[in-house]
């Protein structure tokens, strides 16, 4: 409690920390989570198209100071990959942390026609914080063969922990805990569809 009142007092105390927007870089590290690497042992995925269906891209949410009121924005960094690439690169670094073998558009490989295809659509990315973070995350994914769908659901997850620098960085950890929670849900239903319902 101690603690909750002191950094309540430092944020009340920084004004100029408190007007600057948080600009943050969209990145997905590997969690230090262990995960059971044989559960997609090989299966092939390819992904499809990511898109971000939020009306407002670059915003993520309010930086308020110790008193709680707005006073600025924390907003995707001009030099950032965009949100739904940040989605995208979440979903393979889950899936390749489960043993699949993943491709992307990058990779220049042509998909085959009877190839599983993994494609999304980012519907809410938030942060908020006063003395914790409050993330939330949520997207749809469809997972596709031909004419077969595998998968078709929205996935949500939420995040946050005590802040104590307010940094782009512990903005960003909240997010990637809110993402993380979200695929952590999506993985269960990967491993089921994945070793059951692809076509040879």
């Amino acid at each position: 409690m101690l603690s909750r009142f002191l950094l309540l007092t430092l944020l009340a105390y920084l004004p100029s920390c408190a007007f600057v927007d948080r600009e943050i870089q969209l990145r997905y590290p590997v969690p230090s989570s262990l995960v059971d690497t044989t559960a997609l042992e090989g299966v092939a995925v390819y992904l499809g198209e990511f898109q971000d269906l939020r009306q407002e891209p670059a915003r993520l949410g309010p930086v308020r100071n110790g008193l709680g009121m707005k006073t600025a924005d924390v907003v995707v960094a001009e030099y950032s990959m965009p949100p739904e690439d940040w989605l995208q690169a979440a979903v393979k670094v889950e899936l390749q942390r489960r043993g699949a073998h993943v491709f992307d558009p990058e990779d220049g490989v042509q998909t085959p026609a009877d190839a599983v295809v993994l494609a999304g659509q980012l519907l809410e990315v938030s942060v908020d914080m006063y003395i914790d973070y409050d993330s939330k995350v949520a997207f749809q994914l469809q997972l596709k063969q031909q004419d077969h769908v595998l998968l078709d659901r929205r996935y949500s997850g939420k995040g946050g922990e005590m802040a104590w620098t307010t940094s782009e960085n512990e903005y960003m950890e909240a997010l990637n805990q809110a993402m993380h929670q979200a695929l952590l849900s999506a993985s269960v239903d990967w491993k089921e569809q994945l070793q059951s319902g692809v076509r040879p």
